[in-house]
């Protein structure tokens, strides 16, 4: 057994949400994990990346970690909503300070660090994660888990307010998502603890942002959990819906797609999102 989750279980499976941010604070301390964190669990507000991102206007430069239980306005990349049902999933923000990492290199190291806490916490789990480029967590091509990455204006390039998203134990979806979300209960059959979650999720950013490893490494492993490789792919890329085969993913770059005309296009994560993905025929 996880000796940190063997810890959290001695405290409660999943304890009232009122305690959740003292827990937190115990834990994280007690592991070491991004020390003088300061965390802030809120029952319900509009967005956690609004609060890092009003709190670094304000000077603070972390780290800082704000929890909700529930999000009456989360945000998902370009503009779309992300839903969520209150009580039951992981809805958590970090601000961090990061020297040297561009918005691609950061966004594969905070999806390798999140599928590291959700398979060391739902060890039931009967399928490995796999990733989406450029944000997305998959469970048998299901999304289980997004991510959404800021930079604060005007506090300067080192600061990251780093959003993610997992569904944690919320039961069903909404028609139009229940055959492209599923949540860690649904793949396990039974309810996982989002206190072990969080905390292994910042042990995991800790791990792969604190320093930030080499940008190589980054993209091997990235790769290894990632099937696009090789796919046909619809990608709105600059606000042009482009189409074509994936020939690479660049830390740096991006998602390098040949269009059918033979041209490379390098697509950045912060200004593109794959509106779909097929099998290379």
């Amino acid at each position: 057994m996880n000796p940190s989750r063997h810890a959290l279980d001695q405290h409660f499976a999943e304890p009232p949400w009122a305690m959740f941010q003292t827990l937190l604070e115990d834990e994280t301390r007690r592991r070491h994990i991004f020390p003088r964190l300061q965390v802030l669990a809120y029952e319900s507000i509009k967005s956690t990346n609004d609060i890092c991102m009003g709190m670094a206007q304000k000077g603070d430069r972390g780290p800082l970690v704000v929890l909700a239980n529930h999000q009456s306005a989360g945000r998902g990349r370009q503009g779309s909503q992300w839903n969520s049902a209150a009580n039951c999933n992981l809805l958590l923000s970090l601000l961090l300070e990061i020297s040297g990492a561009g918005h691609d290199l950061l966004a594969l190291a905070v999806s390798l660090a999140a599928v590291d806490a959700i398979e060391r916490t739902a060890q039931s789990l009967p399928m490995e994660c796999r990733v989406k480029w450029p944000n997305d967590i998959l469970l048998a091509g299901r999304k289980v888990a997004g991510i959404l990455i800021e930079k604060p204006a005007a506090t300067g390039s080192d600061l990251a307010v780093i959003g993610i998203g997992i569904n944690v134990n919320q039961s069903s979806f909404p028609p139009e998502l229940a055959q492209q979300a599923v949540s860690l209960a649904m793949a396990c059959g039974g309810e996982v603890s989002r206190l072990t979650l969080a905390t292994e999720l910042l042990a995991g950013l800790q791990r792969w942002l604190s320093p930030l490893p080499d940008k190589n490494l980054v993209a091997a492993q990235w790769k290894a959990r990632c099937d696009m490789l090789g796919q046909r792919v619809s990608v709105e890329c600059g606000g042009t819906l482009i189409h074509g085969l994936v020939a690479d993913v660049d830390p740096f770059d991006g998602l390098v797609l040949r269009q059918d005309n033979g041209v490379l296009r390098v697509c950045h994560a912060a200004t593109s999102r794959t509106v779909r993905c097929a099998p290379a025929t």
